[in-house]
């Protein structure tokens, strides 16, 4: 990744004042900064003032220097990535991952975006640029916990052919998502009900990112079922993903039902909704999958681990 630095950490770098720098880019030996509100300084910078120090110790002239410079330059790889945009993207991303953090241990109310701004260590305007409100903050950010669960959740997945297996590590993986972020889909579906623009976008693009595995495993096995298609993979997906909101919504509410409650009726909605369609490869008993479910109340539902220290306590 290319070095972006300011004037500032340029100066700290080279050894030479932002004065000397500046004289150098007017004189036309050091290339102009990027501009994105503040210059923007790369690798070729730090490599041509430290050529530039070395010439002026041998004793050459600024229009010598000049022209070495100019060959030197030539002989440089190019730089032709975007050090404002990347840098843009850079800050993005730093704050999306520290406000996930604030929002998974503080919930949406109780989270406030100065305690965000004083962690990143930014100006409250640079700030603002990116995100003029908590709530679109807060719509990116579920977008971010989504894509993070989702790669979290996924590998463990990998070499388990079982379609139902498959449906149990999914819940089980949802339900770490809901322990961790409880008002997170509740939040983003009220809000998309009063915004219909960006909230809905928003909305929209967090379920599509759950649920592109889901839909994955069910158009597999409507193709390994050689039956007409008379069903839609995303709709029936989309009838499970209820059933896990709903199941782990009721299942936080108080101890009346347990999390193998929880795994049992997933399952069996499940299965019923794969018979209703067509879509069981063998006749399963749900019994048999009894020590599965029981493996996975005993580990409990997974945490990324970059976000284990951000986890509020169970009440």
């Amino acid at each position: 990744m290319s070095r972006k630095l300011t004037i500032g950490e340029l100066e700290r770098v080279s050894g030479l004042k932002r004065t000397t720098i500046y004289f150098y880019t007017r004189q036309g030996i050091l290339p102009r900064a990027q501009k994105g509100g503040r210059g923007i300084y790369g690798e070729r910078h730090v490599r041509t003032l430290a050529e530039v120090v070395r010439l002026k110790s041998e004793g050459l002239s600024l229009d010598e220097i000049r022209v070495r410079i100019d060959e030197y330059l030539q002989s440089l790889p190019s730089e032709d990535v975007d050090l404002v945009a990347e840098q843009r993207a850079e800050t993005q991303s730093a704050i999306l991952e520290t406000a996930l953090r604030h929002f998974v241990k503080h919930g949406f109310r109780t989270t406030r975006v100065i305690d965000i701004i004083h962690e990143l260590g930014l100006p409250p305007l640079i700030f603002y640029r990116y995100f003029p409100t908590k709530r679109q903050l807060f719509l990116d950010t579920v977008y971010m916990f989504a894509e993070v669960m989702v790669e979290h959740i996924e590998p463990a997945l990998a070499g388990e052919e079982d379609f139902f297996k498959r449906r149990l590590l999914r819940a089980h993986g949802f339900l770490g998502l809901y322990s961790m972020f409880p008002d997170m889909l509740t939040f983003i579906k009220a809000e998309a009900m009063s915004h219909k623009n960006e909230s809905e976008i928003a909305l929209r693009r967090t379920y599509e990112r759950l649920l592109r595995p889901n839909v994955s495993d069910l158009t597999e096995l409507m193709r390994r079922s050689g039956r007409p298609s008379t069903h839609d993979a995303e709709m029936i997906a989309y009838a499970l993903m209820g059933v896990l909101e709903d199941t782990a919504m009721r299942l936080s509410w108080d101890r009346k039902y347990s999390v193998a409650d929880y795994y049992w009726v997933n399952l069996q909605a499940t299965l019923g909704l794969m018979d209703r369609y067509g879509l069981r490869e063998k006749e399963q008993d749900s019994a048999e999958y009894s020590s599965f479910i029981d493996e996975l109340v005993a580990v409990g539902p997974p945490v990324p681990p970059r976000f284990a220290s951000a986890v509020r306590p169970q009440e």
